[in-house]
């Protein structure tokens, strides 16, 4: 695993980390400092658990995500504030202020329900099931649902329905003007 040696070493002796990260749901790379706070593994990745300087909070970055890692000579003791998180339920742990969406998921599209966090699953006519998302990042919905196709309709909110509509259409457009 890349960086798990050097993550471990920052960690047990309290060094500050420099980060290059990828951040997909962005499609961006970012430099960040971070305290270290936690290696856990999830699921099978490796991430770091660490007081990131940047967001002013804890996060966790996936090691296969960082692009370069330097140690600092810097104090990386995070501060009293820094809380590890509580992973017992999964990464996504979904806030009051997310948005709730509901879709319509056909049988191609069945694996969104394994595979992400849902607030209800309901069994609809047609082998169709509707599921209640939390959802925290627009953009990455957006990006879901392009990629579900014609798998997955967007119920409500109609906002959004009307937004990943906008994006199929203009992604068309990009098809037939080539």
């Amino acid at each position: 695993m890349p960086h798990l040696s050097e993550v471990r070493a920052a960690l047990e002796d309290h060094r500050r980390l420099h980060l290059r990260y990828v951040v997909p749901s962005r499609d961006e790379t970012t430099e960040r400092d971070v305290d270290p706070m936690r290696v856990v593994s999830i699921d099978g990745p490796w991430y770091l658990e660490g007081w990131c300087h940047r967001a002013q909070d804890v996060r966790l970055f996936r090691l296969d995500r960082i692009e370069a890692l330097s140690v600092l000579d810097e104090d990386g003791t995070p501060p009293a504030q820094a809380r590890p998180r509580d992973l017992g339920n999964g990464l996504f742990q979904p806030g009051a202020d997310d948005l709730r969406v509901s879709i319509d998921v056909a049988p191609e599209a069945a694996w969104v329900v394994d595979y992400y966090p849902t607030e209800s699953v309901e069994e609809r006519p047609g082998d169709v099931s509707r599921v209640t998302l939390a959802v925290a990042d627009r953009a990455w919905l957006r990006r879901l649902l392009l990629r579900l196709g014609a798998g997955a309709q967007v119920v409500e909110p109609a906002e959004v329905a009307a937004d990943v509509a906008g994006a199929a259409s203009a992604a068309l457009a990009l098809y037939e003007e080539s």
